[in-house]
């Protein structure tokens, strides 16, 4: 709880060493794993998470809460986010000044069959809950009482957004 940067990445900011290139690495892998944090802030990307080559959660959750940034209240990524494998993914009571009230995305977010992403009470400038270049939804977005003062109160998409047939947006 209740820790900081004056930099990126309230509690993790994972870099790799060797230049990232490949949708196929990730920053950040977890397997059959749980992360919790509350009470993280960042001024620059991340409040929780800066995971500049992509994130992955495949059978684990992350459960993020009261977290701000500058742009992607809880986690920040260049790269991919893939949520795999019946992965959770929970934001709540989160802030972003800019962009991605709770995730900030450069590549894809994709939620996978079993898996879900919820996102309560979020703000940004752009997208509430979501900036993201592209949204592949085949399990469960859940978003509530997220609201944005520029575009996108739930999602800023700036590509494609498809919803497979085993995928749910609940609003």
């Amino acid at each position: 709880d209740d820790c900081g940067s004056d930099g990126s990445g309230g509690l993790f900011v994972v870099r790799p060493e060797k230049e990232w290139n490949s949708t196929a690495d990730y920053a950040i892998e977890a397997i059959n794993s749980t992360i919790s944090a509350s009470g993280l802030s960042a001024a620059g990307l991340g409040g929780v998470i800066d995971g500049v080559a992509g994130v992955r959660l495949e059978r684990s959750a992350f459960i993020m809460q009261n977290a701000r940034s500058s742009s992607g209240g809880c986690i920040s990524t260049d790269g991919d986010l893939n949520l795999d494998g019946n992965s959770e993914l929970k934001c709540s009571n989160v802030a972003a000044v800019e962009a991605g009230g709770a995730l900030r995305v450069r590549g894809i977010l994709s939620i996978q069959p079993g898996s879900l992403a919820e996102l309560k009470n979020c703000s940004a400038r752009r997208g509430g809950g979501i900036s993201v270049n592209s949204l592949i939804v085949d399990g469960q977005l859940v978003v509530e009482e997220v609201t944005s003062n520029q575009a996108g109160g739930a999602a800023d998409v700036q590509g494609a957004f498809l919803v497979g047939t085993a995928g749910d947006v609940i609003v």
